[in-house]
């Protein structure tokens, strides 16, 4: 198994870095006050053109994909577009990661029962795949108590989830406008008691991964998010 490193660079934004090649996922603009500055990647995958999904600017020089569909990649990476919704209705574009050693699957805004019943058996079979996910801790909407990781988790079986959508504490702490997001970090503790995962916390931004090691479920946490984030406000 090839070792994946992960670099967090707040909200749904990470860095993959998977067989020489640089992925980065879900960059943020600086809607909420919050530059992420620019990342060096070779591919950018964006889930909507949401404020929080979408600054394709964040990495400049790297291709961009938002579609449906399949693509392979160089060094032997292939990805996987599948159209969902979030709970208001707007489109989610969830993306499956997959190379010969894993898959993993960023779920971003998932929020809609009906777009999951309706995947395609390709679609199933693919997100089934799922080593890794990457998914968003809080309740759908107001009076349904499922979290986005919830449904997410009824397609697949991961062995590792990685809850985001927010900031870590550390940094919430410095901003008081920011510390409105603190309801996240609770929502996260919820979702991993919910899905019977046992907690890793890494101490930083960034960490190599090997399932090997990884003998439970386990929810990967980061304490901090990559140093060049900053609040701009």
């Amino acid at each position: 198994m090839k070792k994946i490193k992960l670099t967090w660079y707040g909200r749904c934004c990470f860095l993959i870095e998977v067989n020489d090649k640089k992925i980065l996922i879900d960059p943020h603009d600086q809607f909420d006050g919050v530059s992420m500055g620019v990342v060096d990647a070779d591919y950018t995958l964006i889930s909507s053109v949401a404020h929080d999904h979408g600054n394709i600017a964040a990495s400049p020089h790297s291709q961009t994909y938002h579609e449906v569909g399949s693509q392979s990649l160089k060094n032997d990476i292939k990805i996987t577009g599948i159209m969902t919704k979030e709970y208001r209705g707007t489109n989610n574009l969830i993306y499956n990661i997959k190379t010969d050693d894993f898959s993993i699957t960023n779920f971003a805004d998932l929020g809609d029962f009906e777009s999951i019943e309706n995947l395609s058996l390709e679609e199933k079979e693919i997100l089934k795949s799922t080593n890794i996910a990457f998914v968003r801790p809080n309740q759908i909407s107001d009076g349904i108590e499922t979290t986005s990781g919830e449904l997410a988790l009824k397609t697949c079986e991961p062995q590792i989830i990685i809850p985001y959508h927010f900031y870590p504490k550390k940094f919430i702490d410095k901003e008081e406008e920011l510390k409105k997001m603190s309801p996240y970090l609770k929502w996260t503790e919820n979702m991993i008691e919910k899905l019977a995962y046992k907690r890793q916390r890494i101490d930083g931004y960034s960490t190599e991964i090997d399932l090997d090691e990884f003998k439970e479920k386990t929810a990967v946490l980061f304490s901090d998010i990559h140093p060049q984030v900053s609040y701009k406000n």
